[in-house]
């Protein structure tokens, strides 16, 4: 298992750590395993480690790999946005203990370059297959098993191999209080497991659920996304527009009131008619559509919005200060629902328009991309109508 503490062992992970708190850079237990892997691999054969990291993908994907066209591609997407801070992030990190790695690899007599690529692999390796032993307890093990202070993230050899079910899994992990992983097979999720032809023999292929994940974070992750997603959830970021004093207020309530900064809008119908638009969605969107800077806020909206910390003021007479006054202000709710649908119809014709592109360029373009932008438009296609199914039902309401 390696975990921060096998990492901070390392006199050279130690070292490149103190030169990023140096440069007034954040060390995370992400940060700390990426940098031991990374220099163990560099070490080749005389990692005691050597084995296990040859069996990895000696080759990364997903966003700390994307390209230019990949990002110019998912534009419209919070991937690319997320992938450039990321890679940004990684490079800030890498040019910090350069000075240090050149060092450590002369004294190693280690031959080649220290090359860039290396260092996102490492991170690669932690983001798609580094677990939370925190899940340990959770998954209803023993949870009196403790791994010490903020030791949470880990590699775990051989578990890491097993590909990804949607379904059940097929085995079971438990961590022995020795630190050692015990794996058993889960006899009636095999049952259900698909079937791999080896050398025409049929096997079981044994696999783990990785989890709940929208395909935004498949494709950030792993590079992949999983075929008949039943997670799939569009990233709303909400955008919050206006007067540096009014996006003080919004950040305020947003705050108190537990709102997100995204929220994630799923396909209602695949969840059952009786779902509907969540009240903290509304007041999220009715937020983000205030602005102080307009006036009106539109040709449906006449409304102008004052700043008065900690709460503001509409038209000049009415006080919203609380969240029930906010979601009646007068077409308010049906504004916000509108301002949505057109940043996500936005999002859907850009998306079509780039999974045609990335169809005809797929050589410099990884079929994960093409794939992930044919599916979040046709998810959005059908989030839009719901939304303005919203809207209409919201009018009916004021009007009656």
């Amino acid at each position: 298992m390696i975990t921060v503490k096998v990492a901070l062992a390392s006199e050279i992970v130690r070292s490149c750590a103190s030169e990023l708190e140096r440069c007034g850079v954040s060390v995370n237990e992400a940060t700390l395993i990426a940098l031991f892997i990374f220099t163990e691999r560099a070490l080749g054969p005389r990692s005691k480690y050597g084995t296990y990291l040859n069996s990895l993908p000696q080759v990364g994907s997903g966003a700390l790999f994307f390209g230019a066209n990949e990002l110019d591609l998912l534009e419209a997407t919070p991937l690319a946005k997320a992938a450039e801070a990321k890679q940004r992030q990684l490079s800030k990190q890498f040019d910090c203990f350069l000075d240090v790695l050149h060092d450590w690899f002369a004294r190693q007599n280690i031959a080649g370059t220290i090359a860039f690529n290396d260092y996102k692999w490492a991170h690669f390796i932690v983001l798609s297959r580094a677990i939370s032993l925190a899940s340990f307890a959770a998954d209803g093990n023993d949870e009196s098993f403790t791994f010490g202070e903020d030791c949470d993230r880990a590699l775990l050899p051989v578990l890491d191999m097993f590909n990804h079910s949607g379904g059940s899994s097929s085995v079971r992990w438990v961590v022995e209080n020795n630190h050692s992983v015990t794996v058993s097979i889960c006899a009636e999720a095999a049952k259900r497991a698909p079937k791999v032809d080896i050398d025409g023999v049929a096997h079981v292929e044994l696999c783990l659920s990785y989890g709940e994940k929208p395909n935004t974070e498949w494709l950030y992750e792993y590079g992949f996304i999983p075929r008949n997603n039943a997670h799939r959830a569009w990233p709303y970021l909400i955008g919050l527009a206006g007067s540096s004093e009014l996006v003080s207020v919004k950040l305020l309530w947003m705050q108190e009131l537990g709102l997100l900064p995204r929220i994630m809008m799923q396909d209602l119908a695949e969840h059952g008619q009786a779902h509907d638009i969540s009240r903290e969605t509304i007041l999220a969107l009715c937020l983000e559509a205030l602005d102080d800077t307009l006036d009106p806020c539109s040709a449906d909206v006449a409304c102008r919005v004052v700043p008065a910390f900690p709460y503001f003021s509409i038209n000049g007479d009415l006080l919203v200060d609380d969240e029930d006054k906010l979601l009646a202000v007068p077409g308010l709710v049906a504004h916000a629902l509108s301002q949505c649908i057109s940043r996500l119809e936005g999002a859907r014709r850009t998306m079509l328009s780039n999974a045609r592109a990335s169809a005809e360029a797929s050589a410099e373009v990884s079929a994960s991309v093409h794939d992930y932008l044919v599916s979040e438009a046709e998810l959005l296609s059908r989030i839009i109508p719901q939304l303005k199914n919203r809207i209409r039902a919201t009018s009916i309401l004021e009007f009656t």
